[in-house]
């Protein structure tokens, strides 16, 4: 199990990326899930969150994880 608060920062700016990320954290408000990787050369689930990632790094109030599923700039990022 991967317990965040060990980073010793603050959660509100952390986001743990896993294939298994909501059953292997602690802190699921923080958890992201992605597809696992299996040494697939065309595997693109990272690229595919860099407009995602990019929208939640500007500045504005952080969001978790759950709060995403229907926030708009999620839904933004996604439609880019």
């Amino acid at each position: 199990m991967q317990d965040l608060t060990k980073l010793n920062r603050d959660l509100s700016h952390v986001i743990y990326l896993s294939g298994h990320a909501v059953e292997s954290c602690l802190q699921p408000e923080n958890a992201l899930p992605v597809k696992a990787w299996k040494l697939e050369n065309d595997d693109t689930a990272l690229l595919d969150l860099l407009p995602f990632l990019e929208c939640i790094t500007a500045p504005a109030p952080f969001q978790t994880p759950v709060q995403w599923e229907t926030s708009s700039d999620f839904l933004c990022a996604l439609s880019n």
